[in-house]
């Protein structure tokens, strides 16, 4: 009697572990990723089959068009020196340009092999390389994404 006791007790035990469990997972609220309601850098390339080969892609998604005039990217050495990546002394040279909803701008160098599917080409006088941050800022100045690899400096 005292082993069937027992075992009814473990049974019982086990079903309500099941239960509990099953119920822990059907209710359990799913984790989502919310979008980003900003311009991000979404991809960068520091060199390809030549140190030109350099790209900056930015990603707008949004439902609005974003027009980058006046905006700024610049990129951070791991010394902390902050310098303008797409403007140098070349006044011709503006960051300009318009990121249409959900879609990406690509900024190059002016020798990179993708020059012909560019929106900006830059002519800044730093290429982009091992321990950088890039920076984009807002017309208002303020930072709107950054991205950094190897050792950066915040």
């Amino acid at each position: 009697m005292k082993k069937v006791m027992i075992r009814r007790i473990l049974s019982l035990i086990l079903l309500g572990t099941l239960i509990f469990s099953s119920l822990f997972f059907v209710f359990e609220k799913p984790v989502m990723a919310a979008w980003a309601n900003y311009v991000v850098i979404s991809e960068v390339q520091i060199a390809g089959q030549t140190v030109d080969d350099e790209f900056i892609e930015l990603y707008n998604p949004t439902d609005q068009s974003i027009n980058l005039t006046n905006w700024k990217l610049t990129r951070k050495t791991a010394s902390g020196k902050e310098e303008n990546t797409i403007l140098s002394n070349r006044t011709t040279v503006k960051f300009e340009g318009i990121i249409q909803p959900r879609g990406f701008f690509l900024i190059v160098h002016p020798k990179s092999i993708f020059t012909s599917i560019a929106d900006l080409v830059h002519y800044g006088n730093q290429s982009l390389a091992n321990n950088n941050t890039l920076i984009l800022y807002d017309p208002s100045g303020r930072i709107v994404d950054k991205i950094g690899w190897g050792n950066v400096v915040d």
